[in-house]
């Protein structure tokens, strides 16, 4: 989640330089920062993009849909080992698309970006057709 926290402040940011420039005519040129921001939007998008890049990563998240679930229940869902799985998670947690929590020795996942479930169902609902 800090890395969807630390896009949105980038935008967020960008958008104030972005308003705030202008050019020595005094008339405010706000081009150059516009495609900038589209940059780092832009990344940070495609990041997301990447994470859903495996099919594993795609069970795991249709399995997160439907609430917070435990590593150790997870596993059971896709091949390969432990590591691997939480190699998964780890890189889907980087784009920002789940979070965790641990709780003793277990550790928890739930889906932050919503929005990525829709996605995922909207593509499979289209693949069907």
């Amino acid at each position: 989640m800090g890395a969807l926290y630390l896009t949105l402040f980038s935008y967020f940011a960008n958008y104030l330089i972005m308003k705030t420039e202008s050019c020595s005519c005094g008339i405010s040129s706000p081009a150059q920062s516009r495609v900038e921001m589209n940059q780092e939007l832009a990344a940070s998008e495609a990041q997301v993009f990447k994470a859903l890049g495996h099919p594993s990563r795609i069970i795991l998240l249709d399995a997160l849909k439907n609430g917070e679930r435990c590593v150790c229940e997870l596993a059971d869902l896709v091949p390969g080992q432990l590591p691997t799985v939480s190699r998964h998670l780890a890189l889907l947690k980087s784009a920002g698309i789940v979070s965790d929590r641990k709780q003793g020795q277990n550790v928890y996942y739930r889906l932050t970006l919503t929005c990525v479930s829709e996605f995922i169902a909207c593509i499979a609902t289209k693949l069907g057709e």
